[in-house]
């Protein structure tokens, strides 16, 4: 769908210079600090944008979903990533140099969608903005399944519980005394590497909004 608008002539030169990725769980696409010369698309699988604290310790930022754009500061300048990307399951990602990309923004019918996505984007951002500021904790681990696996009863997440609270905004000690209490309660467990969650607290989660 990113594509859909540019020209066939346009598509076919990107299709030249692009590549397509299977990378293998913990494998790396790029590393914080690189040169940015190319942004990706997530076809299948999820992958981890990884930041580096001062003393070395890595934690999971953001988690990129199939059909997501990534690293797309590059079309904006010769910058750096700004995170490491790491595979956090198998999967397939396409990587587009940012040159080839720049050039279809000169086509009308291909700028325009891929603005309106940009802009989607922000908005996104903005909201997970909102939610690490206001939001409960509970609700925002539970937005955070829904987004990611839909409301199923068990989900296997592929990230582990220090690195869920670093996406949540959280110290892995708040997450875990939620976790507690709500295994108490009987509405969401998360054992191993699976996590239940009953139906009463996904209409929770929709009441909430």
């Amino acid at each position: 769908s990113f594509f859909r608008g540019a020209s066939p002539a346009a598509r076919a030169a990107l299709a030249r210079r692009a590549r397509l990725h299977e990378p293998k769980k913990k494998d790396t696409l790029f590393r914080e600090g690189e040169a940015g010369r190319s942004l990706f698309l997530q076809v299948a699988g999820r992958t981890g944008m990884m930041k580096t604290s001062p003393d070395g310790l890595q934690a999971c930022m953001k988690v990129i979903k199939p059909g997501e754009l990534f690293a797309v500061v590059v079309l904006f300048g010769e910058s750096p990533y700004p995170v490491t990307a790491e595979a956090l399951e198998d999967g397939l990602v396409l990587e587009l140099p940012a040159g080839a990309v720049r050039k279809l923004l000169d086509e009308p019918t291909f700028r325009d969608p891929f603005i309106a996505t940009l802009m989607e984007r922000q908005r996104y951002l903005a909201d997970q903005v909102r939610q690490l500021t206001l939001d409960p904790l509970e609700n925002r681990l539970l937005a955070f399944l829904r987004d990611h696996y839909g409301e199923r009863a068990e989900i296997t997440p592929v990230l582990s519980k220090k690195d869920m609270a670093a996406v949540l905004g959280v110290t892995p000690e708040s997450l875990s005394r939620l976790l507690k209490r709500l295994a108490r309660e009987g509405s969401v467990r998360w054992a191993g590497r699976r996590i239940q969650v009953t139906a009463e607290a996904w209409r929770r989660l929709a009441t909430a909004g």
